[in-house]
């Protein structure tokens, strides 16, 4: 069975924005912090790969970054629009 990596992507992306809703509402700044921390460290873990990851470990990886991005791009957004005190 051929598995599509992008569409597993694309449902990592829609996850991660509905599981960081709340987040999203509540506390942007925190999670923005958060989201950047956890980032550091994929993209880190990301370029440690000496014993080889295999395409589905680089994958898995590249989705979890871009899903992370996601909610970090939809957070700025947030922060951007919200209005000023």
């Amino acid at each position: 069975m051929k598995m599509n990596w992008n569409f597993q992507g694309t449902h990592l992306v829609e996850d991660a924005l509905s599981f960081y809703s709340r987040r999203l509402e509540e506390a942007p700044e925190e999670l923005l912090r958060d989201l950047d921390d956890e980032l550091e460290a994929l993209y880190i873990r990301f370029d440690n790969d000496q014993l080889g990851r295999g395409i589905v470990g680089d994958a898995d990886q590249t989705n979890r970054i871009a899903a992370l991005q996601a909610v970090r791009a939809e957070c700025l957004k947030r922060l951007k629009n919200r209005p000023q005190k």
